[in-house]
């Protein structure tokens, strides 16, 4: 056989940056030049590499919510999702600096029904509360079905989820971590169902942490 590029032929295919095929009887083997990106990017290509990259800080600071409520199978699959559903939530102001609608944000999409929640609560301290109508008589809920919540602190780029309650319970607690005091927090929640089905999210509101 022959021997070409360091390997041995017969070879089909990529390797590196030489590609080889079978062509007229004989194997043609070739190395692929480096191409460099010329000219500068247009703004809106600016514009779209600057909302990616904030998105994709925020996305992986809600990525344990996005695994339950987009996809909970594939750990990449959620923050993907997460990516693509909540591009349209950001946007760029004048000075040319990202501006995320923490109020359009979407964790979770599903057909199970919602639960009803009320405004949340950060009367105690290190701790948000959130009540909520069950919603038990609403056709595909279950009284099994677990009521999470999540808080997301923007300054820290970091996102809590609650210990699940049933569908049944009136309120839903998330303990925060000492150092949280005085964060102002956005609070969404949303209903899982045998770890794969699940609602639609919803945000609750903002608050700050006592």
């Amino acid at each position: 056989m022959a021997k070409s590029q360091g390997f041995i032929l017969p070879f089909t295919g990529r390797l590196g940056k030489t590609t080889t095929g079978y062509r007229a009887g004989r194997y043609i083997s070739r190395v692929i030049p480096d191409v460099k990106p010329t000219g500068q990017p247009t703004e809106s290509q600016r514009e779209q590499r600057l909302i990616f990259g904030r998105l994709g800080e925020v996305m992986s600071a809600f990525n344990i919510a996005l695994q339950m409520g987009l996809n909970n199978v594939n750990p990449t699959y959620g923050y993907q999702q997460g990516m693509k559903r909540n591009f349209d939530a950001c946007s760029l102001n004048g000075g040319g600096e990202v501006i995320v609608d923490y109020t359009a944000i979407e964790l979770a999409k599903g057909h199970v029904a919602e639960v009803s929640f009320a405004a949340p609560s950060f009367e105690e301290t290190n701790s948000v509360e959130v009540s909520f109508v069950g919603n038990t008589d609403y056709p595909n809920a279950k009284s099994t079905d677990q009521v999470y919540i999540v808080a997301y602190d923007p300054k820290q780029n970091r996102a809590l989820v609650s210990s699940p309650v049933l569908r049944t319970a009136v309120k839903a607690t998330l303990e925060t971590p000492l150092g949280w005091n005085g964060a102002t927090v956005h609070v969404y929640g949303f209903t899982v169902r045998n770890r794969r089905e699940v609602s639609n999210s919803a945000y609750i509101g903002v608050g700050d942490i006592n």
